[in-house]
């Protein structure tokens, strides 16, 4: 027998919750909307517990729940969490919604119009209710049904009442989530200078979480974005911080890729013979690595490289082989898709 272990929780409900969550493990995606319809009255903040509770005992609840192995138990019950409280909540909500958990299932199944109505309702409800965690996290999710459909500005008119409120809250990892779809949303529409702005933020708060990743990544996409602007001092020296955290913490292709950058810095300062010997460098590793594209681009940045030197021949050889590669790595796509 399975004692409940949610406090002033009976073991019948218990039973009902632990039903529900199997039923939903093992339906498929197309099924999924309609078992959150016919169980409404337990779509509700118990049931994440009774999940969230499960994950922390994966090997008995991989029994339980009919998971053959207790890992794979664990990350799809931490799925199923996301599909209760959504992608950019860092704790449980007050409340959870029926509504809210179709909009999730319809969002992660790309049906972005029923998302988008899903969740205008959940938000009426997290707003009757005063759940402002709720509240930001459908906002902005509604903004992402947005942003997935490419219409950028919409997406941005959500995501900005979204930060407002986790700036109320002090959710810095929700937030951090939020501002690079915000940030990728001003880059779509030619905001640079907005793009830099939240950047900047994002890296705030990726140096204050010391997540090292995130302050990488933050530090490699704001590279870009001077570049954009023409401000190539400054990107630069992004590019270097990348690189500089890349290596420290194994990330080979971006290590890869911040190095280019700072070829292309270099040549853009026409220091030539260094920037080609980055060059040589960058391909040397991306062909041992098999990043393709990463190789591609290093092969018509050589390319360019030769052309500053009057070399045209050789020049046009590494196009060529750019262009040799960039087939391969379509083909290669191709495959993958079969």
């Amino acid at each position: 027998m399975v004692i409940s272990p949610i406090q002033n929780l009976n073991q019948e409900l218990y039973h009902s919750y632990l039903k529900l969550i199997k039923t939903l493990l093992h339906c498929s995606n197309g099924e999924k909307t309609e078992i959150l319809k016919l169980n409404q009255h337990l779509i509700d903040a118990h049931l994440v517990n009774v999940v969230l509770d499960l994950i922390q005992t994966t090997q008995q609840s991989a029994s339980i729940l009919c998971v053959e192995l207790a890992t794979e138990g664990s990350a799809r019950l931490m799925k199923l969490v996301r599909e209760l409280i959504g992608i950019y909540a860092e704790t449980p909500l007050q409340s959870v919604s029926t509504e809210f958990a179709m909009g999730n299932v319809y969002l992660e199944t790309k049906q972005f119009c029923k998302a988008k109505q899903s969740y205008e309702q959940a938000l009426e409800i997290f707003r009757k209710q005063g759940d402002r965690t709720g509240e930001a996290n459908t906002l902005a999710l509604i903004g992402d049904t947005l942003y997935h459909q490419d219409n950028f500005t919409a997406a941005l008119k959500f995501y900005t009442p979204a930060r407002t409120i986790m700036l109320e809250t002090r959710a810095k990892h929700s937030e951090a989530i939020l501002l690079q779809q915000m940030i990728s949303s001003c880059y779509f529409t030619s905001q640079y200078a907005e793009a830099i702005k939240l950047s900047e933020r994002r890296l705030v708060i990726a140096r204050e979480l010391c997540l090292r990743s995130m302050e990488a990544h933050t530090l490699y996409a704001l590279a870009t974005y001077y570049e954009a602007i023409g401000c190539m001092s400054e990107a630069g020296d992004c590019y270097w911080k990348c690189w500089e955290i890349a290596q420290e913490i194994g990330a080979s292709k971006l290590e890869i890729q911040s190095l280019k950058g700072l070829g292309d810095f270099y040549l853009n300062e026409n220091l030539i013979e260094e920037a080609m010997d980055i060059y040589a460098e960058c391909l040397d590793m991306a062909s041992q690595m098999g990043y393709l594209q990463v190789e591609a681009n290093c092969l018509q940045s050589l390319s360019k490289a030769y052309l500053c030197l009057g070399d045209e021949e050789t020049a046009r050889e590494y196009n060529q082989q750019s262009l040799k590669t960039k087939q391969t790595l379509d083909i290669s796509l191709v495959e993958q898709m079969l």
